[in-house]
């Protein structure tokens, strides 16, 4: 009976070498070859900083990647009350310069808002800033 238990044991050794085997060279394989866009970074800054019910300008800079890369980015900015059953607001994104875009945002009404940009790098890779936003109400 000892023999059997034995070569289980065997054999469950050799298929756990394999898998750890079969997985170092898949993890090898994944790596970017041609370019690394891991060390892009996206900045984003709100004008005005305190906003009142209205137009803002939250202006996005992304940096640390290829011009290739950088250059072929697509933004989406889209602001959302912080409570449920609100509609979200799409912002209209205009590229400034270069890896600068502006997105004009129009705060419907007073009070607490995330408004949450996401970059889309040319090979598929995201970048997402969320910022939190008070809205106060437009003075008269």
């Amino acid at each position: 009976m000892a023999q059997p238990q034995h070569r289980l044991a065997r054999l469950a050794a050799g298929a756990t070498g394999l898998l750890i085997a079969a997985s170092m060279s898949g993890a090898c394989a994944r790596q970017p070859v041609a370019e690394d866009t891991s060390g892009a970074r996206m900045t984003a800054q709100l004008m005005p900083p305190q906003p009142t019910v209205g137009p803002a300008t939250l202006t996005i800079n992304v940096s640390g990647a290829t011009a290739a890369t950088l250059g072929r980015a697509t933004v989406e900015v889209i602001a959302h009350m912080t409570h449920p059953g609100m509609t979200p607001v799409v912002a209209t994104v205009t590229p400034r310069g270069p890896d600068v875009y502006d997105a004009a945002v129009d705060f419907t009404m007073p009070g607490s808002w995330v408004l949450i940009a996401t970059v889309k790098l040319h090979d598929g890779r995201r970048l997402e800033s969320r910022v939190p936003v008070t809205v106060q109400p437009r003075q008269p």
